[in-house]
């Protein structure tokens, strides 16, 4: 295969023989993964910290001097509450 190679004016200077790669057909589905490789390397991440994003708003108050319905220890459940601001 012969390609054209041209002036900054636009005047072919000459021809060049191609290496037998440029014989091939064309994959559209190899040329989208590129450009999608390209663009998702650019791609900023969403935070600094590995974590982020998956740390929990609860907050572990614990006491044992409170009555039993109160209390957090030695109860038989996890001592973090599920949501934040609730006690029972």
């Amino acid at each position: 295969m012969k390609a054209s190679v041209y002036s900054i004016e636009g005047q072919a200077l000459r021809q060049i023989e191609l290496p037998e790669a440029f014989n091939e057909e064309i994959d559209f589905n190899l040329i989208k993964r590129a450009v999608l490789a390209i663009r998702s390397a650019k791609r900023k991440s969403y935070g600094a910290n590995p974590r982020a994003g998956r740390n929990n708003t609860a907050i572990y108050v614990g006491a044992r001097h409170y009555p039993t319905p109160m209390r957090t220890i030695n109860t038989g459940r996890a001592r973090k509450p599920r949501l934040q601001n609730r006690r029972y």
